[in-house]
């Protein structure tokens, strides 16, 4: 741990911490000098007063070889985060549930060609949706599996999930989760379960945590914006995991909060003649946009490099 910073915890203590656990292995055993991590972003998950992880809980004995860039994967799904490889080569952690608004896309920054401004929008596939999800968890028994689980699903199931759903900033947005549960069985007249073994998770609270964050992400199918922008010295700077804010009028406001979205895919054009330099950004919508808070696949795009993301419906290892 490096002092002078606002993390609450002291370089020789035991900290379970899986926001640590990540920056531990990228300095210690992936030999990252510390100008190319960018502490903030861990701070402000981790430490130990207001970080948005700050009571989460992993641990695991590590006893088979396996390889750091492996362990950062896991550690991070399990954390509902994603680390990644950007700007000149600096790490950062994003966390998939919260973030503030780096720029804000309007019609007059959108590159036009023939007339027409290049945005398109799309959803998110039914793949990814998610209504009920068991998380095994704990120490291991004698026959390899999880000892310890925790269930949400609709208000017909039987879940030991209900507490509200919380907007971006962390406040009780009216809903429980089995209420999310059910509305999203009822939209798409479908339970779409998912089983997942989080081996690095060690107590309840996380792995109810984790259960929640994965149900905001995976509930409801979000909108997907592609857009050039014509390049300006904000939006050149914008990297994956960024959170952007989009006109409602380019995108629609029908069962919407404030459209925002999460920088998901980057790339920059080189300029021609007649043509400026772009910054094409593919974004997904973050939860909180969503009158019921509906969570992020990222994709890799340019040199730009993402470990950890949610895989698909069905059996899950994360």
């Amino acid at each position: 741990m490096v002092t002078g910073r606002t993390h609450g915890f002291t370089t020789s203590s035991y900290i379970d911490n899986p926001v640590y656990a990540i920056e531990y292995i990228l300095r210690e055993k992936m030999s990252i000098a510390g100008s190319r991590i960018n502490t903030s972003s861990f701070d402000v998950l981790g430490n130990s007063t207001n970080g948005t992880r700050k009571s989460w809980k992993c641990a695991v004995n590590v006893l088979d070889d396996v390889s750091s860039t492996d362990l950062l994967d896991v550690i991070a799904r399990q954390s509902s985060a994603a680390l990644i490889l950007g700007t000149n080569d600096v790490y950062k952690l994003v966390g998939l549930n919260t973030g503030s608004s780096a720029y804000t896309v309007t019609s007059g920054s959108i590159y036009t060609e023939y007339g027409l401004p290049k945005i398109s929008l799309s959803n998110t596939p039914y793949d990814n949706i998610v209504n009920s999800v068991w998380v095994y968890y704990g120490a291991p028994s004698l026959n390899g599996r999880l000892q310890q689980s925790v269930y949400c699903a609709d208000t017909n199931g039987d879940g030991t999930i209900e507490s509200n759903i919380t907007d971006v900033d962390g406040a009780p947005d009216g809903g429980t989760y089995t209420a999310w549960c059910a509305s999203s069985i009822y939209r798409y007249n479908r339970v779409f379960t998912a089983t997942i073994e989080a081996t690095f998770i060690r107590d309840t609270a996380t792995a109810e945590a984790f259960a929640k964050s994965f149900l905001d992400w995976r509930g409801f199918r979000r909108q997907i914006v592609n857009v050039s922008l014509i390049e300006d010295d904000t939006n050149r700077l914008l990297e994956l995991g960024d959170i952007i804010l989009v006109d409602d009028a380019l995108v629609g406001t029908a069962n919407r909060n404030i459209a925002q979205y999460m920088i998901v895919g980057k790339n920059r054009t080189e300029q021609l003649k007649d043509y400026p330099h772009l910054t094409e950004l593919v974004c997904e919508e973050i939860p909180s946009s969503l009158q019921n808070p509906e969570p992020v696949i990222l994709n890799i795009a340019d040199d730009d490099v993402v470990i950890g993301s949610y895989a698909a419906v069905g059996e899950e290892e994360v």
